[in-house]
This record gives structure tokens, sequence and C-alpha cells, in this order.
């Protein structure tokens, strides 16, 4: 996979960029791969057991069924469930769902 910038944000803040693997002098020694990567990375002194809290959604306005992704992305079957599943593979994502044109990802804590 080739370098993606994702936007990701968390409780309202501003959003931050997030790259799968930089370019340049600050290479990552290990990319990241899928959605737990992508909340480990956001949150980079947060416990392991704490990260599992927080569950990765869909840009706001974006519904599910359009965003692209299979069913396999996403963390339930409900069609109002726009939380995708930690293991989904970030190659699987389209570019509509990466956070792009002022739609970040939203980081939420699991109720």
């Amino acid at each position: 996979m080739t370098n993606a910038v994702l936007f990701v944000t968390h409780a309202g803040n501003q959003p931050v960029k997030i790259e799968t693997h930089y370019i340049g002098e600050q290479d990552r020694k290990i990319p990241l791969s899928d959605i737990a990567d992508v909340i480990r990375d956001f949150f980079p002194a947060v416990s392991a057991a704490e990260l599992g809290r927080y569950n990765l959604h869909l840009p706001a306005g974006v519904a599910r069924s359009a965003s692209g992704l299979s069913d396999k992305c996403f963390l339930t079957k409900d069609e109002n469930d726009t939380a995708l599943d930690p293991g989904c593979k970030l190659c699987d994502l389209v570019p509509s769902t990466l956070g792009v044109n002022s739609k970040p990802l939203i980081i939420e804590a699991r109720n």
C-alpha cells in the first residue's frame, strides 16, 4: 500500500493528520495497516487495554450504504452503525471514507 493520509477527530477537536507511511526522513518502521493501528497512532500514550474503548467511525454525514465499504469493514451488521471493525485493512477503505475533503473519520468511546 502506498502512503495514504487520513484525518481523524475525537471529541469535536480539530482533525489530526495521520499518514500510513511517513515519507522521507521520518519513514515508519512498521506502516499502519488497519483501523486498530490508526486508533493506536492517534492515542500514542494510551495503554492497549484502554484503546479497546474506542471505535473509528465514518465521517459525519457519510451513510454506511454510501461508503463503498463491504460489510466486513464494519463492527456490526446494523445499517445505522458506522463503527469500523478494528481489523479492517486500510487498503479496503475507499478515498471517500479516508477522512479527506474536510470529512475526518471520527473516534468515539464505546458506550
